[in-house]
């Protein structure tokens, strides 16, 4: 999504030499966890539900120019941009991690629920 706008990716984090180092890309056949910080009043603060989420991560790429449009809405201690959205836009909203893999915690499932009603509402227009 953020090279489609026209920004660009760092191809692998442990080379920018972040700091704290977290662990962004699977392991050992488990996804890592960290927390990400997401901005109060963003479409994704509010589908789910606070300005805090655990996330699963298995990236090793991360976005480094952002992509026209896209405001910075979600990112890990390190400053990894986990999530992006457009406000102009009724739903473009883009995260880093897998909520698929873990929807069933009700904040990464509240994801598919946005989704599927963003859809409904554009299908009754």
């Amino acid at each position: 999504m953020n090279v489609h706008r026209g920004g660009t990716m760092h191809q692998f984090i442990p080379d920018l030499g972040l700091s704290p180092t977290l662990e962004h890309r699977k392991t050992e056949g488990k996804d890592a966890r960290h927390p990400v910080r997401v901005q109060p009043g963003s479409v994704l603060a509010g589908a789910m539900g606070g300005a805090q989420v655990e996330s699963n991560s298995a990236h090793k790429q991360a976005m480094a120019t952002i992509g026209k449009g896209l405001n910075v809405v979600a990112t890990a201690p390190d400053g990894v941009v986990e999530g992006v959205e457009d406000p102009t836009l009724p739903l473009w909203l883009g995260v880093q991690w897998h909520p698929e893999r873990i929807h069933q915690e009700q904040a990464h499932g509240r994801l598919f629920k946005l989704l599927i009603q963003k859809a409904s509402d554009r299908g009754q227009g």
